[in-house]
């Protein structure tokens, strides 16, 4: 068999079958397979899916209830593949067919290990806003810094590999979400891979199932990897716990403001109820977000109480340092409770995580 395109689709209803029926098309003088790998979808992709694979005997269908994330669902894909070169597409409109049949051509006369698409050479074309586009090309930009790569484009979602060059890759990128893509280039260079990257025409798909959230994620897990790199000794839960803290900060100024300045109570009094507040909602943020989640009700309300104990170290040095500052060097209030925010945080998150959710 010549090819293998791994379709991962979450809830691609719109653009499945054309994507199918076109591939097949461009391919129509090769033997090639379509492994579509339908991702906890809630629309009719399985239908979809399911009448594809009885339609045409190069199309599979790999099925899961539960989502398994882009990654994941690309190396299920990959893995139930037989052909020598093999690869995966996004589902939806950004790529064309021929697109795909450039960079197998690519992979072939060169003889490369991999090929993988590119929105940033000169050669590509693509269509774009002006926003999504400075955010792509800052989160490249912070990969090549932070891994050392060399790629202009992480995330494309088209890729093609030998087989054999797949089964040097399979089992070392561990990631099931979109930042699969970005890994895989950087175990790649780890292997000392022979990567091509061709500039192609893209379009960008507005109802796309990548998601702002998405992007923080990715963001989260390049730095991540990035202090890996480097061996530098930094706890990725403390940004989680800082991202929940400036929450929290948020809410404890407006609580203050609004209980000194409307509800007519002494700023250490309002300080200190708004404490108490802010308190509750990082716990409660933090146990879904940041730790490993507490469950049970008996669980969380020992976890609440155990975090007021480890948080009044904090709120001691909190309200001392309001204290001192507004009052002995004369700064406003409401700037010296985020001075004193910052470093109760770092007081509280050595605490939180070391004694409530070790």
């Amino acid at each position: 068999m010549d090819l293998s395109i791994v379709l991962p689709s979450h809830n691609e209803e719109r653009n499945l079958r054309n994507k199918v029926e076109e591939v097949l098309e461009e391919f129509k003088d090769l033997e090639i397979e379509i492994i579509i790998v339908e991702d906890g979808c809630n629309d009719a992709t399985p239908e979809i899916a399911d009448k594809l694979s009885k339609e045409y005997s190069q199309v599979k269908h790999l099925h899961s209830d539960k989502r398994l994330g882009k990654g994941k669902a690309i190396e299920k894909g990959l893995n139930h593949s037989k052909s020598d070169v093999k690869g995966f597409m996004d589902a939806d409109r950004s790529i064309n067919a021929g697109e795909v049949k450039k960079l197998y051509e690519k992979l072939i006369t060169n003889k490369k290990d991999i090929v993988i698409s590119s929105r940033y050479l000169p050669e590509s074309n693509i269509k774009r806003k002006k926003l999504r586009q400075l955010k792509a090309k800052t989160y490249n930009f912070l990969t090549r810094k932070t891994l050392r790569t060399g790629f202009k484009d992480h995330q494309c979602g088209l890729k093609l590999f030998t087989s054999s060059t797949w089964n040097k890759l399979n089992g070392r990128i561990e990631e099931d979400g979109w930042f699969w893509d970005t890994k895989m280039l950087y175990e790649a260079e780890k292997l000392d891979l022979d990567v091509e990257e061709v500039g192609i025409d893209w379009i960008c798909d507005e109802e796309s199932s990548f998601k702002f959230l998405d992007s923080i994620v990715m963001f989260e897990k390049l730095l991540d990897l990035g202090t890996k790199e480097r061996n530098l000794p930094i706890d990725m839960k403390f940004f989680r716990f800082a991202f929940v803290g400036a929450l929290g900060a948020g809410v404890n100024t407006i609580l203050l403001y609004l209980l000194t300045e409307l509800g007519d109570i002494y700023y250490i009094y309002s300080a200190l109820i708004a404490i108490e507040a802010t308190v509750i909602f990082m716990f409660f943020l933090n146990n879904h977000i940041t730790f490993k989640k507490m469950t049970g009700n008996l669980e969380v309300l020992k976890g609440l109480l155990k975090s007021n104990i480890i948080r009044s170290t904090g709120i001691v040095t909190q309200v001392s340092l309001l204290y001192i500052l507004t009052e002995f060097l004369g700064i406003f209030y409401i700037l010296s409770n985020l001075v004193a925010i910052v470093v109760a945080s770092i007081v509280n998150f050595v605490g939180e995580r070391d004694y409530n959710w070790d």
